[in-house]
Formats: C-alpha cells, structure tokens, sequence
C-alpha cells in the first residue's frame, strides 16, 4: 500500500495510532532511508516531535493552522518529489529500487502524514485548492518516486479530491458515525465500534 487514510471520531484512537505509526517507522528504518514530513492542523499532536523529541527522521513539521507554512512545506516537497523522477528518468531508472541498483546511491523513503487534514482544508481559505492539487499529486505521481502521504481526520470532506483518494488503497477507521465509515471504508463497519476506543 502506497498511501494511507485514517479515519475516527475525537477520542478513538487516532493521535495514538498515528504516533505508533511514526514510532515503528522510524524503528523500521535508518534516518538516511526515510525522510518524514509532518502536518498538523490543531498543533497539539506533531509539536512534540519539534519539542520534546528529537528525531532525526522528522524533516519538517508543520504544526501550525498558518495555511502559507503548510502549502510552502507540502510545494517543497513536492518539487523535491518532481526533480527525483527527472533524476530517474536520466538514468533509466523506474523507482528508487531499481534507481538503488543501477546507481549504488540509496535515496530516502519519503512519508507526508498530515494529522486532522479536513482542519487544514478548513484553516486554508483561498489556499486549500492548492493543498488540494498538492495531495493529489502526491497520491498519482508518488509511487515511482518513493514518496507516500498518510492522511487522517474525523470527517472525510470534498476538499480531499476523489481522484487523489482513489489512489489511496490502505483505509484504516476507528469508531466512527456510518457516514465517515462509508466515506472511508465503503462499508459501516467502523459505526459498529463507536464508543470502542482502540478497534
């Protein structure tokens, strides 16, 4: 699965497995193999990252509802995004498996995860059809460049565009009313675990 959604009603479980998701990549993996970018619409969650913890993986967090910081955050990485499959491309490479074979040089996993995301469409005002088109080319184009971006939030808004949520395999909901669970899932099954923290 290349990129991810998260689903869950306050109080579910979601800043818990988002933070367990952050903590077993970094475990997984060596700083120079993954490069984390972290946004926060309500701020409280990732500023701990900047704060308390110093990891060495966390390349920016944009735990701020300043929609400037985040779009300048979301375009450089983006751009960076763009230029590595330019870089691909010359060398006739692929995907950065194959650019690792053909070149030796070992270039970082890239993971976007942006915590409470409807927040940062509803922060954006005139910004958020630019965030927009960021996420969804993140979601088309990321693949082949090794670039993933993991999503969560309470509700799933028509900010997120269908075609960047199409992209996205792995969906994943906590607790929550049969309107996200269906947005999210396709099903009611997360209704089911409402008031369940954790399942």
């Amino acid at each position: 699965c290349i990129h991810g959604f998260l689903g869950g009603s306050s109080g579910h479980g979601k800043s818990v497995t988002m933070n367990a998701m952050i903590c077993g990549l970094c475990m997984e993996y060596a700083p120079w193999e993954l490069e984390i970018h972290l946004s926060d619409a309500k701020i409280v969650e990732f500023k701990k990252y900047g704060v308390n913890h110093r990891i060495p993986h966390i390349s920016t967090i944009a735990a701020t509802s300043d929609s400037d910081f985040v779009v300048s955050v979301l375009q450089s990485a983006f751009d960076k995004m763009q230029m590595r499959n330019k870089i691909f491309g010359s060398v006739g490479a692929s995907n950065l498996k194959s650019f690792r074979k053909k070149t030796g040089l070992a270039l970082p996993r890239v993971v976007i995860i942006m915590d409470e995301v409807e927040s940062t469409f509803k922060f954006a005002g005139k910004k958020a059809g630019r965030i927009a088109d960021l996420i969804d080319g993140y979601a088309r184009l990321g693949r082949s460049a090794g670039y993933h971006i993991i999503m969560a939030t309470q509700n799933l808004t028509s900010d997120i565009p269908s075609s960047a949520m199409g992209q996205v395999k792995l969906r994943m909901c906590l607790g929550a009313v049969e309107s996200v669970s269906e947005k999210v899932l396709g099903n009611k099954g997360a209704a089911e675990n409402m008031g369940r923290i954790g399942r």
